[in-house]
């Protein structure tokens, strides 16, 4: 455990005889920039972790409500030596515009604003996403998107449920356009 007020990576916690992850680094360097995450989840999950060995981007796309209402675009982050500082700069582009980052042919980031509890929701929320994904594919038929006028309601819905856009606070306006390849800006 890595305390999020103290970014120079005060261990608070370190089972007997383990040194905590050598990927501190990362976690440093994303509370630093995302100061309202409160927990993050970086776990190598099976099928999450195979849609980052694929070339096409498709989890960044808009399959369901609750995915896209939570955690926003899937974001893909460049394959970077693991343990690295380099790895850890990878996430500085794009760390405000989601909650859910795909490290290519590594494993998944989750961002949670409200503590580990919900990141470990989060993250079985992308991954049973991942797996609905992968069971339409061996459908054998085309796989359909949430489409922009839907994704608008979906803003109506995370205002009226009183819940925060995904990513940074304040980055996100614009579902649409995020998921258009925008930032939402």
């Amino acid at each position: 455990m890595v305390d999020p007020s103290v970014y120079e990576g005060e261990i608070l916690f370190a089972a007997s005889g383990r040194r905590p992850t050598g990927e501190t680094p990362i976690h440093i360097n994303i509370l630093r920039k995302r100061p309202d995450v409160k927990a993050l989840i970086h776990a190598h999950p099976p099928i999450l972790t195979g849609f980052s060995l694929v070339e096409e981007e498709i989890l960044s796309k808009p399959f369901l409500p609750e995915p896209v209402i939570e955690l926003g675009p899937v974001i893909y982050v460049r394959y970077e030596e693991p343990l690295s500082q380099r790895l850890a700069e990878a996430f500085d582009g794009v760390i405000d515009y989601s909650n859910a980052f795909l490290m290519r042919n590594h494993g998944v980031m989750i961002c949670s604003p409200e503590g580990c509890s919900r990141a470990l929701e989060l993250l079985e929320m992308l991954e049973a996403m991942a797996h609905s994904v992968q069971v339409a594919a061996g459908l054998g038929r085309k796989i359909c998107t949430i489409m922009p006028d839907e994704i608008k309601k979906l803003e109506r819905t995370i205002r009226t449920r009183g819940l925060p856009m995904p990513g940074k606070p304040g980055v996100i306006r614009d579902l649409r356009h995020a998921y258009a390849g925008g930032e939402g800006l």
